[in-house]
C-alpha cells in the first residue's frame, strides 16, 4: 500500500500505469488484478488509506483549539509542514485529485474524503463559536487546497507561511 501511495501522490493517478504499480509493488500485471481488482479501486484504497494517516492531522488541531484563530492558525500551518516534508510527495493526496485535470476515477475516491473534511470543519467552526461555519469551513478548505497546490508546484514551507501572513480570519 505504501509503494502504491507514493506513486500516486508523487506522479498523479492519471501518469501511473498498471505496469508501474505492479513494478513499484514487485508483482506482475496478472497478480495486480488479482489483489486489487482494478487501478480504480487501488487507488480507492489508497485515497482512504491516505486520508486516516497523512490526513488526519486536522483532528487533533481541531479538538485541541480554544480559538478559531487558534485552530486555523494552527491547522494552516500544519498543513504546510505535511505538505512540504517529502519532497517526491507535495501536497495533498486528495486535494491534488479533485481538479479538472483528473480521471472521473480519482475524483470519485476522493469526493468523500473531501466532504467529510468540510463536514468536520464547520463542525470545528461552530464548537468554537464562528458566525457562519460552513463558509468558514469552504474558506479552510479553499486555503488548504492552495497551500497543496503550491507545494506541489514546489513552493517552500517559508514561501507558503510567508503567503499565510496576510490572512486574517474574521466572524469569530
Amino acid at each position: 500500500m505504501v509503494k502504491a501511495k507514493r506513486a500516486f501522490h508523487a506522479r498523479g493517478y492519471d501518469r501511473v500505469s498498471v505496469a508501474d504499480l505492479a513494478a513499484d509493488i514487485g508483482i506482475n500485471p496478472p497478480s495486480f488484478y488479482a489483489a486489487f481488482g482494478s487501478k480504480a479501486q487501488l487507488f480507492g484504497e489508497v485515497a482512504q488509506h491516505y486520508a486516516q494517516d497523512q490526513g488526519s492531522f486536522g483532528n487533533t488541531i481541531s479538538a485541541q483549539a480554544q480559538s478559531v484563530n487558534e485552530w486555523v492558525t494552527g491547522l494552516l500551518n500544519r498543513a504546510i509542514e505535511a505538505y512540504t516534508a517529502d519532497d517526491e510527495c507535495r501536497g495533498c493526496l486528495i486535494s491534488a485529485h479533485l481538479g479538472g485535470g483528473s480521471a472521473a476515477e480519482a475524483k470519485h475516491a476522493c469526493k468523500p474524503f473531501q466532504q467529510a473534511t468540510l463536514e468536520a470543519l464547520a463542525a470545528t467552526a461552530e464548537r468554537l463559536g464562528h458566525a457562519r461555519p460552513p463558509v468558514l469551513a469552504n474558506t479552510v478548505s479553499v486555503l488548504m487546497a492552495g497551500l497543496s497546490a503550491m507545494a506541489r508546484g514546489g513552493a517552500s514551507a517559508d514561501d507558503l507561511r510567508d503567503a499565510l501572513a496576510l490572512v486574517r480570519i474574521d466572524g469569530a
